[in-house]
């Protein structure tokens, strides 16, 4: 029995010992939770306060939409106080009704929503532009049951933002309607900038090397007025040619950009026809100094002339009366005076085209014959022609229309285009040949319902290549080697053409002939 109770005891006080330990552990534990839940507070109240502070307006929603929490900046963008608002359908700011899927939750790829901006109402009924961010609350069991929602009012940055791009359309609606080129380098010769009127003359080269896309070189040049202007700090100013052969009047203007690197504005003008009217005027003014001397040599040629004619008449005339002891002498002496007249009636004629030619008259056009042009400028390049054994065949239509031109700057024209065609043989033929030669063709013809009078002019050279036959008619372009052709004659031409209401065209075939066409309009009274 003792042996009982004494086992009875031991059981006794070990389930004491079990209960004390017991409720030893439960005391650790609720002290354990009490120390988390007061560190859980003490970080809600962190987490509220930091929430309160941060500069972006923030809320946190439930899954319903509510708002379960607004800090100070949200109340600062939309006038709604905490009160106000907690408790509520975030729709209370929104400028109409939410869709039926809450976009704050998901996107249409289902990832929280980055960088969304949308428009809100504030509390005085303003709408403001606002960037928004979404962080999605879950449990530890990953489930959603919330969101945090941050947002940033951009409204001044996107005015701002509009502004800038009204200004810079402007600006490039400017450089668009200005009638210069316009470009910016970097120290390293890259073009950074192109208006549009060098884009259309050059392409879109942006981010290329000036050197390569304008000079159509390897390397820098030489002389860089890019570095000149910037080293410098002035402007500088030069002409020059570019790739497309034409002259280029260009301004290089330093400036340091937002980043304070140096760089410069070029300004290219476009000066190839202005260069060519002064050097037409130029040529004008030598062409008006060689007539005066050229009508004074005329005058004094043509008065010894008309005596030598005169003399060789009466030589003619007298010859008829010689005596019979002569006759054997007489035909060689009328043979030979007969020459003389002929030859000096040459002379005259040749000595009027000649004043014909020089004369600088302001007179309005005439109404003229093609055919005489045709002829008397012929005279005029025919013994220089003939020279180089370059023989000349016509072809001119009788009863051709009249035509009304200038018949001095017709003649002009038909000149320039006979040298040319005259320096075409003798570069295929140096010597005489039976393939040097000229056609000269001239026929009325309809065009699209036009009464046109129309003169070719072929010449069996070398032909002109295509690569330079669309570029025949530039101004400064010349196929000549340099010193041989100012480049100006078929662009002076093709202008003269053009003020008659006609047409200069060219056809070539390389290795066959050259055909240089002028329509001129018949003249209708």
């Amino acid at each position: 029995m003792g042996n009982f109770e004494q086992g009875c005891g031991d059981a006794r006080e070990q389930e004491i010992k079990g209960l004390l330990q017991a409720n030893r552990d439960l005391q650790q534990e609720l002290e354990a939770h009490r120390l988390s839940e007061a560190q859980l507070a003490r970080e809600l109240v962190q987490a509220e306060l930091a929430l309160r502070v941060i500069p972006s307006a923030a809320l946190s929603l439930d899954l319903h939409g509510r708002i379960t929490s607004w800090n100070n900046k949200a109340e600062r963008v939309t006038g709604y106080s905490r009160e106000e608002v907690l408790g509520h359908s975030c729709e209370i700011f929104a400028l109409g009704p939410c869709a039926q899927e809450c976009e704050t939750f998901i996107d249409d790829q289902g990832n929280a929503l980055i960088g969304k901006v949308c428009q809100i109402k504030t509390r005085d009924g303003k709408v403001r532009s606002v960037s928004k961010n979404t962080d999605l609350l879950k449990d530890p069991d990953g489930t959603v049951t919330g969101a945090v929602v941050t947002f940033t009012d951009i409204t001044e940055q996107l005015e701002v933002e509009l502004q800038l791009r009204t200004e810079r359309d402007k600006f490039r609606g400017i450089l668009s309607a200005l009638d210069q080129g316009m470009h910016i380098l970097n120290r390293d010769y890259v073009i950074e900038y192109q208006n549009e009127i060098l884009r259309r003359t050059f392409g879109d080269k942006i981010g290329e090397k000036c050197y390569e896309v304008y000079k159509q070189r390897d390397k820098p040049c030489e002389v860089c007025r890019m570095h000149a202007a910037i080293e410098r700090n002035e402007i500088q100013r030069t002409e020059e040619i570019m790739s497309d052969r034409r002259h280029y009047e260009q301004s290089y203007v330093p400036f340091a950009d937002v980043d304070g690197q140096t760089k410069a504005l070029i300004l290219l003008r476009d000066v190839t026809e202005e260069k060519m009217y002064r050097a037409e005027t130029m040529r004008a003014g030598q062409l008006a100094s060689i007539g005066e001397l050229a009508a004074g040599v005329a005058h004094e040629i043509n008065n010894p002339i008309n005596g030598i004619i005169n003399y060789a008449q009466v030589l003619l005339d007298d010859s008829s009366q010689v005596s019979m002891e002569d006759e054997a002498s007489s035909p060689m002496q009328r043979e030979m005076l007969g020459r003389i007249i002929k030859e000096g009636e040459r002379i005259a004629y040749i000595v009027r085209n000649l004043l014909f030619f020089a004369r600088q008259r302001e007179e309005e056009a005439e109404v003229v014959a093609i055919e005489a042009i045709i002829h008397d400028s012929l005279s005029l390049i025919k013994h220089q022609l003939q020279k180089d054994g370059v023989t000349i065949k016509t072809d001119i239509s009788p009863d051709l229309p009249s035509i009304r031109v200038h018949p001095q700057q017709l003649q002009q024209v038909f000149l320039n285009l006979l040298s040319n065609a005259r320096y075409a043989l003798n570069q295929r033929y140096p010597g005489r040949d039976p393939g040097k030669k000229v056609e000269i063709r001239c026929q009325a013809v309809e065009n699209q319902g036009r009464h046109l009078v129309r003169t070719q002019i072929t010449d069996y050279g070398p032909g002109i290549s295509p690569e330079l036959l669309t570029r025949i008619f530039e101004p400064f372009f010349s196929s000549k080697k340099p010193g041989e052709g100012t480049g100006l004659g078929l662009s002076i031409s093709a202008g003269l053409v053009r003020d008659f209401q006609g047409q200069l065209r060219v056809e070539s075939e390389p290795g066959s002939h050259t055909t240089m066409t002028v329509d001129l309009p018949a003249y209708a009274e």
